[in-house]
């Protein structure tokens, strides 16, 4: 169901959230985000947002940049042929776009070399130098390439061809001897670093602009910037944000005759466009000219001012591409069939493949294919008879170069870093390389392996995201690397009318509801089972919310990246708990798989509870991660109609989790048979003897149990009153008054005690678990919605329980207590749980005194009002609470002894016959429900009783 399996939220200082979002008058969600991009004053998050073209820093900030600039000029004023040296991508591309249109303005004789892929490779080689000075260039300036190239530079030198490096790539330790290095690598500048090929090059001539033709119109170059900023994939932080956020309303509105050519026949005419439109449509197709055939043609349509030109070289750009994939197609089904019937492919930590005559313009985006489908790093070999040339890509955690390192002595050549690299390798040495890789991974990963990840950026509840958080997130781009589209994160998600779509019913279509609302969601590739119905239960969904455009209709979507039940931890290789990981309790993790599982495969599960009060207790865990119709009860206290139609839906086997008693469930399997479709049944918390499992009658139903270890309440220790300061304390409080006294008086405690909302639960037991509070006050519901609380010290009873399954329930959410268990309460406070069970869930002798008081009346109709309490309690001769009143009519009606009506405001008592006689209690399943509550309390008076607790 999952792609991800470990989430990580990330984590801000919420100081600087706050005062972000007080200085600028913005929600907490999109000042958390600012702050998860490194934001922290107001000044960077006004740069962030609203920063322009004015706010781009000095190009002479860059060193080497002066030199650089005196060279070109020098170049100018003398009359020099200045050659253009740059690469076969689109930064490249552009770099030399840029140049050359200045050096043509200028009047500077000039020309440019684009190295070829394959028989050149990338960067300045020897014979092109030579070339140079053969055709008398007297200067000669590399972009987007250079910076490694000492030895072809050194030949220059000697030749007298004077060299001009700007380059973005990192720096060797011996720099290259060429009159000038300009290179953001080499300053420490702020937003500067980051700059593409493309970005150092407008430094250059914007700086030289200034000085040798002040008037021209520097902002023509914008749209080559942007186009290479984007597509050479650079972080969009920084001076490279302004530039591309400029940049893109320049690529819309381009007077270039080429580029607007090829915009118009990609389809993206009138668009507003975003860096995804540039990465993904346009930069791929100016891509294909240099991995297919000749980079030239992709300058040329960026230079021409010929409309018919231009779109002439659009199309065959275009056709280029397409030729790309079809030629990418065919390598990744060669390639993924390969993978696929490997024998040990599990065991490999990274993917290594080869293949004869595979296109070495595509095999890297091949890798990356492969890469993203198994999750792990993958490197493609093409071979040309004796040798092959490969492409790398990795994943997250795992440096391709380093262990490329490791293997140098197998490979011919290789170059890269962490995350994309390429090698040359002897086809002799193929196997031994793929071993010895694997071998190095393992050494560099440990036993886990490769793990994906998937970050998430803010949780946020379905009533957030509406146009408004739109309009916020649109402030933060262009999104792209270094500033990627947030993930938000759902938590507790009803999903609902869910239907495959695409060529081949890849995608998932559904609605996300919370009862009030409901949002469209789609999940592209999703790895979830066609055949589950998935409206059975809660899921967390980590998606990306945007407008969706169709047939001139706009509306909000989310682009659901991952989803898992919302009972599953966020790490699901985690071995043990950690801060801001909260899985379930150790207890209940087996049961909540198991029954996730049931569902998921359309049957029904039946949980049975000793209880109906331990039922109560799990509900609103259970409430929490499966949906409304997913849940049916089955108790004593419901009416004749609504308990006959759960049993229907039991008795038809319905997908759905059946939440029961003992008493129920007795009675169930005494009269109904169990469906044939039912094949998990689940004792929670169960006390002495269950009911007798040889009734159930059936081979194929697993029965099972899910009770905690009780061993710690042999060891109690008996106080007057909590400790004033308490230390990673878990104390249970049952009632309102306690509640208020514990936290009234002691300083760090926190309570969760009668909240309903499980997302303030969450949150009250996220501050324990972090140690923000040093206690937890809590009434003792329990489940898998509820994070489990580790290291615990103490375990406290302020109040007593009501049974012994409440108690274990209570246990079950915490670890075995460090310091001890305490009980807290005292002999009157279990004689006060006494009484009000006694009032709750009435014994005979109340209900027999009711119905001889009924007797004496000699009538069929009684209104209950103040005259006849004050009658019925002479009669009893006590008083009667209003709460048994109602216990006792609940189980005369059950037993169809009497009904009640609303009358002119008031209850009216309805007697079947004359009310003589004693009613038959013990057909009653409220009053057995009753019954097996009070035995759970006896039992809790005997662990009290052990623990010298006087009775």
């Amino acid at each position: 169901m999952r792609k991800f399996p470990i989430w990580t939220v990330k984590t801000a200082e919420n100081r600087v959230i706050r005062e972000i979002q007080e200085s600028l008058g913005i929600s907490e969600v999109l000042a958390r985000l600012l702050c998860l991009r490194g934001i922290r004053t107001r000044e960077e998050a006004r740069l962030f947002i609203d920063g322009g073209l004015d706010d781009l820093r000095d190009p002479f900030l860059l060193p080497g940049l002066a030199a650089a600039v005196n060279r070109l000029e020098k170049a100018r004023q003398y009359r020099e042929k200045v050659l253009i040296y740059g690469d076969y991508d689109v930064d490249g591309i552009c770099s030399v776009v840029m140049l050359k249109e200045f050096l043509d303005y200028l009047g500077v004789e000039n020309s440019y070399y684009i190295p070829n892929r394959f028989s050149e490779g990338y960067g300045l080689n020897e014979e092109a130098v030579k070339e140079a000075v053969q055709k008398q260039y007297q200067l000669l300036v590399t972009v987007d390439c250079g910076i490694s190239s000492c030895r072809e530079i050194e030949l220059a030198a000697g030749l007298g061809l004077d060299v001009v490096v700007t380059d973005h790539h990192q720096p060797p330790e011996q720099l290259p001897p060429a009159v000038a290095i300009v290179n953001p690598k080499l300053v420490q500048e702020p937003g500067l670093q980051e700059l593409a090929g493309a970005g150092v090059v407008f430094k250059l001539v914007t700086a030289w602009a200034d000085i040798a033709a002040p008037e021209y119109d520097k902002t023509k170059w914008l749209d080559l910037v942007c186009l290479a900023t984007v597509a050479d994939i650079v972080a969009l932080l920084g001076e490279n944000r302004l530039l591309v956020k400029a940049g893109l309303e320049f690529v819309a509105k381009t007077e270039r005759p080429g580029l607007r050519a090829l915009l118009d026949e990609s389809g993206l005419n009138g668009k507003s466009l975003k860096a995804w439109h540039i990465g993904y449509v346009v930069a791929p197709r100016l891509n294909a000219a240099g991995r297919i055939g000749d980079a030239d043609v992709a300058v040329e349509l960026l230079l021409t001012q010929d409309p018919g030109k231009g779109l002439d070289l659009a199309r065959f750009l275009i056709q280029q591409n397409r030729q790309r994939q079809e030629v990418e197609a065919q390598i990744l089904q060669q390639a993924t069939k390969e993978v696929a019937g490997s024998a040990d492919i599990e065991a490999q930590r990274v993917l290594v493949v080869a293949g004869d005559g595979w296109h070495q313009g595509v095999i890297g985006i091949v890798a990356s294919r492969l890469t993203e489908q198994f999750g792990r790093p993958t490197i493609l070999i093409s071979w040309d008879e004796d040798y092959g040339k490969g492409s790398g890509r990795s994943v997250d955690g795992f440096d391709l170069y380093q262990a490329l390192c490791q293997c140098s002595h197998i490979l011919n050549r290789f170059g890269g870093h962490r995350y994309a690299a390429g090698l040359v390798l002897e086809r002799a040495r193929f196997h031994e390389f793929r071993e010895e890789i694997n071998r190095v991974a393992a050494s560099m990963t440990g036993s886990a392996g490769l793990v994906q990840r998937l970050e998430i950026d803010c949780e946020v509840a379905l009533d957030d995201i509406d146009c408004q958080l739109l309009n916020e997130l649109a402030m933060l781009e262009p999104f792209g690397e270094g500033n990627p589209v947030p993930n938000l994160l759902l938590r507790r998600s009803h999903l609902s009318d869910l239907m495959w779509v695409g060529k081949n019913s890849e995608h998932a279509k559904f609605w996300v509801d919370n009862g009030k609302r409901k949002i469209e969601a789609i999940a592209f590739n999703a790895k979830i089972e066609k055949e589950v119905d998935y409206s059975s239960f809660l899921v967390d969904l980590v998606f990306q919310p945007e407008l969706d455009v169709y047939n001139g209709d706009t509306r909000l979507v989310l682009k659901v990246r991952d989803m898992k039940p919302s009972w599953a931890a966020d790490d699901s290789q985690a071995r043990a708990p950690a801060v801001g990981v909260s899985p379930p309790p150790p207890v209940l993790l087996s049961l909540g798989q198991k029954v996730e599982n049931e569902l998921r495969c359309g049957r029904p599960v039946v949980l049975v509870y000793p209880t109906l009060r331990c039922l109560d207790r799990h509900l609103l865990s259970m409430q929490s991660f499966l949906s409304r119709r997913a849940l049916a009860i089955l108790s004593g206290r419901q009416s004749r109609e609504m308990r006959n139609n759960v049993i229907r839906m039991l008795l038809a086997g319905e997908n759905r989790l059946f939440l029961t008693t003992e008493v129920l469930f007795k009675y169930y399997i005494e009269n109904y048979v169990l469906p044939e479709r039912l094949q998990l049944l689940c004792f929670v918390m169960p006390e002495g003897e269950a009911t007798d499992l040889a009734n159930f009658g059936r081979n194929h139903l697993e029965v099972t149990t899910c009770l905690p270890d009780s061993s710690d309440f042999d060891h109690v220790v008996q106080v007057v009153e909590p400790a004033k300061r308490l230390e990673r304390a878990f104390i249970y409080a049952n009632r309102a008054v306690t509640v208020h006294r514990l936290c009234g008086e002691r300083v760090g405690l926190i309570s969760e005690a009668g909240i309903d909302d499980i997302e303030k639960r969450w949150q009250a037991r996220d501050r324990f678990r972090q140690g923000l509070e040093n206690g937890l006050v809590s009434d003792g519901k329990f489940g898998l919605a509820l994070p489990f609380l580790s290291e615990v010290k103490e375990v406290l009873f302020a109040d007593s329980p009501f049974g012994l399954s409440e108690a274990l329930g209570f246990m079950s959410q915490a670890s075995r207590p460090e310091e001890g268990l305490f009980f807290c309460f005292t002999e009157e406070d279990l004689a006060a749980n006494r009484r009000y069970l006694e009032r709750i869930f009435p014994g005979p002798d109340s209900v027999n005194s009711f119905l001889g008081y009924v007797k004496e009346l000699d009538r069929t109709e009684v209104a209950i009002d103040q005259q006849m309490m004050l009658e019925l309690n002479e009669y009893m001769g006590r008083k009667l609470e209003t709460t048994e009143l109602k216990a006792v009519l609940q189980i005369l009606r059950e037993l169809d002894v009497c009904r009640t009506i609303m009358n002119n405001g008031r209850v009216q008592i309805v007697f079947m016959d004359d009310g003589s006689g004693k009613a038959n209690i013990t057909e009653s399943l409220y009053f057995l429900e009753g019954y097996a509550t009070r035995k759970s309390f006896l039992r809790w008076c005997e662990v009290c009783r052990r623990a010298r607790v006087v009775i």
